[in-house]
């Protein structure tokens, strides 16, 4: 398998450092011998097919799964042994692929939800309530609106506006645009190139090349659970057509 990899950037220029993390489920290893770096203020695209262990990945980061083996620190403080809610009371927020709304409950109350993660780490409250609104005018207008009600694509959006009222320093998005209309996908890569514009530091798990494209920094591949391609994006657009990167990440 021909391979492709960037040195790991130095610890002291990233916010985010994994190394050498094994993890699975069971006795099924999924996580083999990860390692890369987030730079503060940089986008990063992790592509690869079902199954290749991205989403493993980003639980392990998360705290949901402990790994066997390796390190994850962000800001030089490590994540191992760290329960979810401690992960992102540091401010490292995922929004999940599956969501976890809450459907019985308004889109405002869901936002006031993520504001908790920010306890005793910076000031909340309305400001942070209205700056989501302003982001998302759509989810303004439905504010007492119960979630169950609304659509896949507006359902996300609810996900993205709850993890910023936490003042995210690095958000995980599990593949952000999947299953939704190609108006919401659009819609969905408009809201990530705000806050890549704002300085945003993300994690971006997708299958959606273009909307990769349109923010990030770096790009990532991973296959059988290993990152076997680490470059920035620019030189990957060089590199592959659209047609050859399918087949490299996928085949």
């Amino acid at each position: 398998m021909e391979r492709w990899r960037r040195r790991t950037l130095a610890t002291y220029e990233s916010v985010l450092s994994v190394e050498g993390l094994e993890a699975g489920y069971g006795e099924s290893p999924v996580n083999r011998g990860v390692s890369f770096s987030v730079r503060s203020a940089e986008v990063v695209g992790l592509l690869g097919a079902n199954g290749a262990g991205k989403t493993t990945l980003l639980n392990v980061i998360s705290g949901f799964i402990k790994p066997t083996a390796g390190s994850v620190t962000f800001e030089r403080t490590s994540l191992i042994g760290r329960r979810p809610d401690q992960v992102a009371g540091l401010g490292v927020i995922q929004v999940s692929q599956f969501m976890d709304l809450f459907l019985d409950m308004s889109v405002e109350d869901n936002l006031r939800l993520g504001a908790t993660c920010a306890l005793g780490r910076v000031e909340n409250g309305r400001g942070a309530l209205d700056a989501v609104f302003n982001s998302f005018p759509r989810l303004a207008e439905r504010r007492g609106q119960k979630v169950g009600t609304l659509s896949g694509g507006e359902r996300r959006m609810v996900a993205i506006g709850r993890s910023m009222m936490g003042h995210p320093k690095l958000l995980l998005l599990d593949e952000p645009s999947g299953g939704l209309s190609p108006q919401f996908v659009a819609e969905i890569g408009t809201i990530c190139g705000r806050l890549k514009e704002q300085g945003a530091t993300m994690l971006i798990v997708e299958q959606n090349f273009d909307l990769v494209f349109k923010v990030a920094d770096r790009i990532l591949i991973m296959r059988e659970g290993e990152i076997v391609y680490d470059e920035t994006a620019a030189a990957t657009r060089e590199k592959f057509s659209d047609h050859e990167l399918a087949r490299f990440v996928y085949l």
